[in-house]
């Protein structure tokens, strides 16, 4: 996981994308990718030497 969850009490929601990212929950998530449909990558940013923020778009 690359972004710690918060300090605290009660539970942490995690979102995991398979074989692919796991990362404590920043809101509101569907339920299965297959609910959002096709994506397309609009712009990746570097954030740090190991953080990337992905721009998509909903097509």
């Amino acid at each position: 996981m690359s972004v710690k969850p918060p300090m605290g009490t009660g539970r942490v929601r995690l979102i995991e994308i398979a074989n692919l990212d796991l990362q404590p929950c920043g809101g509101t998530h569907v339920r299965s990718v297959a609910e959002i449909g096709a994506v397309r990558v609009t712009q990746i940013e570097k954030k740090g030497k190991q953080n990337r923020r992905v721009r998509l778009a909903l097509v």
